[in-house]
């Protein structure tokens, strides 16, 4: 793990991005793509800086991240889903997605990446199914836990209110990665 951080801390960027032995022959590529877009669109302000396992399979696997707690996501923490501070952010927090985000070729995978996940696994229907799946396989025992803790929240008015908040980010996301992001 010294090495990993070694190698992201301290490697000029012609290493850094080179195609043999630069960080996509340590991280998956897809992964690291696929994990920025994942916590980006549900603004997981504590993803940047923890709440996350790096792993593999086994040596000589390449490295994967695997995202925890997400207390602080969806917006969880009051956040307004239309925030966009959150680039900044991710700069200031994590050096491993600040050597990305200032490529430009990772920059246009992340925006290609979207605009094929939209069109089909995360598209709006796709995302409020799986939500609706979810939350009526689930509903009993979020009933059952709030009796116990003798608690009066309405889970219904939570999931509308969840369901709105996604909308308004995924419009969000879609116009930043749209107009701003390349």
């Amino acid at each position: 793990m010294t090495k990993l951080i070694t190698f992201v801390n301290n490697t000029n960027n012609s290493t850094f991005f080179n195609p043999i032995n630069g960080i996509y022959s340590k991280f998956d590529k897809n992964n690291l793509i696929d994990f920025f877009l994942f916590n980006f669109f549900i603004l997981h302000i504590d993803f940047w800086d923890k709440n996350y396992f790096i792993a593999r399979n086994s040596h000589p696997n390449k490295f994967f991240l695997v995202p925890w707690d997400f207390d602080l996501s969806f917006g969880q923490n009051a956040s307004d889903p239309l925030l966009s501070y959150e680039e900044a952010e991710i700069h200031e927090k994590n050096l491993l997605y600040d050597r990305l985000l200032k490529n430009n070729t990772f920059r246009q995978n992340c925006t290609d990446r979207w605009k094929q996940l939209r069109g089909n696994s995360w598209s709006n229907e796709s995302i409020f199914t799986i939500l609706s799946r979810i939350y009526g396989e689930s509903k009993n025992y979020l009933k059952l836990d709030l009796n116990i803790w003798n608690q009066s929240h309405n889970p219904e008015e939570y999931i509308e209110k969840l369901e709105d908040w996604i909308s308004d980010r995924l419009s969000f996301c879609d116009e930043h990665f749209k107009n701003n992001f390349v």
